[in-house]
């Protein structure tokens, strides 16, 4: 007899989280890792999930935001089609937030978010439909006018959504164009980028363990060692620069939980870099 799922379990193989009205694309986890994981995570099954979560969460509370989490290469264009018409009729407020790679049919979900966030790291990728049109000459034909169908959707998709006008992406669509965070985001097709914490408060045992003295010629064997072995020319009788350890401002509302310290930090291994070199 088979063990009931835990709700939990589902959350994390399907992305799904109702209870904080999260929907996560990334890598289809739906799918066993011993699978073809080259396999598009926008298909029709993980688009349709997608909007059967969509529905529940638009009916218990439809004034309260969805938020989709994403990390994509893209994948198939009608269903990614149809979740950006499943959004755009939804009452409920969408925000995106993307990191990692947000490509392809990933960027036009993006874009019809209402709120649109992206991780300082994040690259977003724009290009025509990659496609290979075979068959008679009429299926030719026919398939080369849908998918310039499909390309004008595209540019009109980021020309509603963006400060650009459509003849601008059609030329930069032309090509497989990377762009990154902030260019994302004066280009118009991004709102926010994620600010990172002040993680000071975090840090203070790794702030400290980072000034603790090393040994010069401790660390000139190691760099000449790690040199050595990929090829590189020996330091020789330069001295090896130990750069001065990073302060990292403090955030005091967030803090660590105190547990007991079973570790004398004056004991720490001095293998760690410091600002502060020890006589030979």
């Amino acid at each position: 007899m088979a063990i009931p799922r835990t709700s939990l379990e589902h959350e994390l193989e399907y992305g799904i989280d109702l209870k904080n009205r999260v929907i996560s694309f990334g890598l289809p986890l739906y799918k066993s890792l011993d699978e073809d994981q080259s396999q598009t995570e926008f298909n029709g099954a993980s688009v349709e999930l997608a909007v059967r979560a969509i529905r529940r969460m638009e009916a218990e509370r439809p004034k309260t935001p969805i938020k989709i989490y994403m990390n994509s290469y893209g994948g198939e264009v009608y269903s990614m089609l149809y979740l950006v018409d499943v959004i755009l009729s939804s009452p409920c407020q969408f925000q995106f937030y993307g990191g990692g790679a947000i490509m392809s049919a990933a960027t036009w979900v993006m874009s019809v978010c209402d709120e649109r966030y992206l991780y300082p790291n994040a690259t977003i990728m724009i290009h025509n439909l990659n496609d290979t049109i075979g068959g008679s000459l009429t299926d030719i034909k026919i398939n080369t006018e849908e998918a310039e169908r499909l390309m004008d959707q595209l540019h009109n998709i980021y020309a509603e959504n963006s400060r650009m006008s459509e003849k601008f992406w059609r030329a930069i669509c032309s090509r497989d164009t990377h762009i990154t965070a902030i260019e994302a985001l004066h280009l118009g097709i991004a709102d926010f980028i994620v600010e990172y914490k002040k993680r000071g408060n975090l840090r203070k045992r790794r702030t400290a363990a980072l000034s603790k003295k090393v040994n010069s010629r401790t660390m000139k064997a190691l760099v000449n060692k790690l040199f050595d072995r990929i090829g590189l020319s020996i330091v020789g009788k330069t001295e090896v620069e130990v750069k001065v350890p990073q302060t990292d401002e403090a955030d005091p509302n967030i803090v660590v939980e105190k547990i007991e310290d079973t570790e004398n930090t004056d004991e720490l291994n001095t293998h760690n870099g410091s600002s502060m070199v020890a006589p030979d």
